[in-house]
């Protein structure tokens, strides 16, 4: 089974009902990804999309399990002579909300995300 989160609210509303206990490992996968919007090349590109995604494997009474996801885009960074970072200020700060509630919840954070 999978649940998908719209928001980060939402993520962390599902997270916090459950005992971290029976999180897997106790671990919460982030992931930050910039995608070129103008250009193939990423080394030639100006504009990024910026992503934010988490995810987290829940064990559940009955023996299963549910795939717990969150992704959402945070914005564009223009890199260029303004350098407006405005995706990556975004996701910043989501991930600090996200790393400070698995801080205070007995939840480990690493990178990556888990796919089924």
């Amino acid at each position: 089974m999978r649940v998908t989160c719209e928001s980060l609210h939402d993520f962390i509303t599902n997270l916090r009902h459950e005992p971290p206990t029976n999180v897997v490992q106790r671990i919460v996968y982030i992931s930050t990804t910039r995608r070129p919007m103008d250009s193939d090349d990423k080394h030639k590109a100006v504009l990024f999309t910026v992503v934010l995604q988490s995810s987290a494997v829940v064990n559940l009474d009955d023996g299963g399990q549910y795939h717990l996801e969150y992704g959402e885009e945070c914005g564009v960074d223009v890199c260029d002579a303004t350098q407006e970072l405005c995706g990556s200020d975004k996701a910043a700060i989501l991930r600090k909300r996200l790393v400070d509630f698995c801080d205070e919840h007995g939840l480990h954070v690493r990178p990556g995300i888990v796919e089924t």
